[in-house]
């Protein structure tokens, strides 16, 4: 009996656990800009890219609506509309720590 209750517990316990937060495939934009193009490492799932803002960095948090079953594909990117210009601050992908470039928007 015992067994069956340890089981029953490890099942509960991971069917409640939330997906890791996808992070962030590229970020578009210029320095002198308040507006950058995100688009996330998701498929079909209806992200949403939030920026947080200090002196030196911007954070970028992203949140889905559900989880994609593995596809693979891209999801569009997302607008983000800052406070203040880029600058030399420098962009974070919140999920990873990393510090991600910013690349060119093309012409």
């Amino acid at each position: 009996m015992r067994i069956g209750v340890a089981v029953a517990a490890v099942v509960i316990a991971t069917g409640c656990s939330s997906p890791p937060e996808p992070s962030i495939n590229v970020v578009i934009g210029t320095r002198d800009s308040s507006v950058l193009q995100v688009q996330p490492k998701t498929c079909n799932e209806r992200p949403t890219v939030r920026a947080t803002e200090t002196d030196s960095a911007i954070r970028l948090t992203v949140t889905v609506e559900r989880d994609s079953g593995g596809q693979e594909c891209l999801d569009p990117p997302e607008t983000v509309r800052l406070k203040a210009p880029v600058g030399e601050r420098r962009i974070i992908d919140d999920s990873t720590g990393e510090v991600l470039d910013l690349l060119p928007p093309e012409d």
